[in-house]
């Protein structure tokens, strides 16, 4: 298994029934550090892997949770850096309730947004629990 980050699918090319190969365009992420996108790099060359299989994960969108405040038109909820509060743009947060993943992002960015962001819920959970 191969795993292509910051590509897109361009093509896909059949052999027999199946997939035969991949071409992908080469991206780069702009934007603030946990709020990153990925765009087309004009300047890459593309990429063409032979495949078997292709998986695409992007464009998934949270669900609201029971009890918790949400975002409909993002897709997440309200949090300060992945503190959820009370209510949709208070400045207030609940005390040992986090958010992390799309839940707290919205379905945008890369993994690697995804992974800064657990991140720095985690540093506040610990920050939280060091305090009380």
């Amino acid at each position: 298994m191969i795993f292509r980050f910051l590509a897109s699918p361009e093509e896909i090319q059949p052999l027999d029934s199946r997939i035969g190969q991949v071409t992908f365009s080469r991206n780069r992420l702009f934007g603030y550090s946990y709020r990153q996108l990925a765009e087309k790099d004009p300047n890459q060359e593309l990429l063409v892997d032979k495949a078997d299989l292709l998986f695409t994960c992007i464009g998934y969108k949270s669900i609201p949770i029971k009890g918790e405040p949400f975002d409909k038109s993002k897709s997440l909820i309200p949090n300060i850096n992945g503190c959820i509060l009370t209510e949709p743009f208070s400045q207030y947060y609940k005390v040992g309730k986090y958010a992390v993943g799309w839940v707290k992002s919205g379905a945008t960015g890369v993994i690697d947004s995804t992974l800064k962001g657990a991140e720095e819920t985690f540093n506040n959970m610990v920050l939280h629990l060091n305090h009380d």
